[in-house]
């Protein structure tokens, strides 16, 4: 057993001021509901939880890579987009849809590791982009490869994370499935060749689309988001011989003002000092326009970091609307949260011990284990077998608990792990 010091990246986590939202009972008021669309990664269920809200999924339209699934078809680490209401009075939602693609599906061909701390991080090669593995990252499928040590090349994987739209993708979840022989990415193109019938996906990688079927007779364009299938990919000439190409929902707002939310990793801030001021997240560029906000979880632009790992960039949601603006469709932030700890907290675990109480009726909910109490938020992830819901915890389970102490002295868990009777992960 042993509590020790990490130096991880931070999980994705938003301590709300209305942590009153985090309980698994209760629901959204009908009263008053506001459309959102929030693009973020899964962190529990109950029903779903992302970006820090709890969506009420009963009735909601669900799609995993194209087919209509249920949420049992779901899986923390997920990078989903959700499409709904919220009570602005609660901070509860509602889902009507809520879609899933995998952002890369295909054979592993290298694989490079580093240790630090004796935490295995590292980066494998996918279709010719580079996929980032942290401690953060959600292992799942066959066998029992549960790290990016166990990983092989020619092992098949489907890569869910933030990308950059360079090539590179941090994965948030990695899923092992051997008999899935699908090849797929999804990409920005440019350097559209309508001669030679190819183009460029995400600055990366060539994708021949000579015997293609093109979804719904689409016009393919630079600049335009897509989905390509594939027979093969020849890592000579790092080409894609397509089957398949369709255009995929980039949930840019084209057609409303509605409320949006985006979540991932901070990578440029040269636009800071611009008129009027912007940054990258992920592979979309976020132009500001802040309210006054004096709370706690409001994030000042200049404190950003930006980086080309999981470890280095800042961990941020946004909150604000599409405008067209000179002919141009662009995102302005309203609002800045961080996910997780701030980049000084310094991050804890505590592994090995049991759960000795929990009090799912305190606001925020909470657990005991080794004498500390941890408070749970939205955005802390569950892990383990059959573990999908507060609910799914009891006392006497051995946890690995990853934590960090706020600037109130509350130590708020930002992952909770489920350990099998051997003491291992499950």
């Amino acid at each position: 057993m042993s509590v020790r010091t990490l130096t991880l990246s931070a999980t994705a986590l938003a301590v709300a001021a209305a942590l009153a939202g985090c309980n698994d009972s209760g629901s959204s008021s009908n009263s008053d509901l506001e459309p959102i669309t929030s693009s973020g990664e899964i962190t529990r269920f109950g029903s779903v939880y992302v970006n820090g809200t709890r969506f009420e999924t009963r009735g909601a339209e669900i799609r995993v890579d194209d087919i209509a699934a249920d949420e049992q078809a779901l899986d923390v680490g997920m990078v989903v987009t959700v499409e709904g209401e919220v009570d602005p009075a609660t901070g509860e939602g509602r889902a009507t849809a809520i879609r899933f693609d995998a952002d890369l599906e295909g054979p592993v061909t290298d694989v490079s590791l580093t240790s630090t701390d004796g935490v295995t991080e590292g980066t494998i090669a996918v279709l010719g982009h580079t996929v980032e593995v942290t401690a953060d990252t959600r292992f799942e499928g066959e066998g029992s490869i549960t790290s990016l040590n166990q990983l092989t090349t020619n092992t098949r994987v489907e890569v869910s994370g933030w990308g950059d739209g360079e090539g590179t993708l941090t994965a948030t979840r990695i899923e092992v499935d051997d008999d899935d022989d699908d090849i797929e990415v999804r990409g920005t193109i440019s350097d559209l060749n309508t001669v030679d019938e190819e183009f460029t996906l995400n600055g990366r990688i060539t994708v021949d689309y000579s015997n293609a079927e093109l979804d719904d007779d689409l016009e393919l364009a630079n600049g335009l988001f897509v989905e390509v299938e594939a027979s093969e990919f020849d890592t000579g000439s790092n080409t894609l011989i397509a089957t398949e190409v369709e255009e995929e929902e980039r949930g840019d707002g084209r057609d409303d003002d509605r409320e949006r939310t985006f979540a991932g990793l901070v990578r440029d801030v040269s636009g800071l000092e611009e008129d009027p001021a912007w940054f990258r997240l992920n592979h979309r560029r976020i132009y500001l326009d802040l309210e006054e906000d004096d709370d706690d979880d409001y994030v000042d632009p200049s404190t950003l970091t930006a980086g080309t790992t999981g470890n280095t960039a800042s961990r941020v949601k946004v909150e604000g609307r599409y405008r067209t603006v000179d002919g141009e469709r662009r995102f302005y932030a309203e609002e800045i949260e961080r996910l997780g700890r701030d980049d000084d907290d310094e991050e804890l675990e505590i592994e090995g011990y049991p759960i000795t109480a929990i009090d799912l009726e305190a606001q925020p909910p909470t657990i005991e284990v080794n004498g500390l109490t941890l408070m749970i938020t939205p955005n802390t992830e569950l892990d383990g077998d059959g573990i999908r819901r507060l609910s799914d915890l009891a006392v006497g389970m051995n946890v690995e608990v990853e934590y960090y102490e706020n600037a109130d002295g509350q130590n708020i868990a930002t992952e909770i792990e489920v350990e099998d009777e051997d003491g291992d992960d499950d």
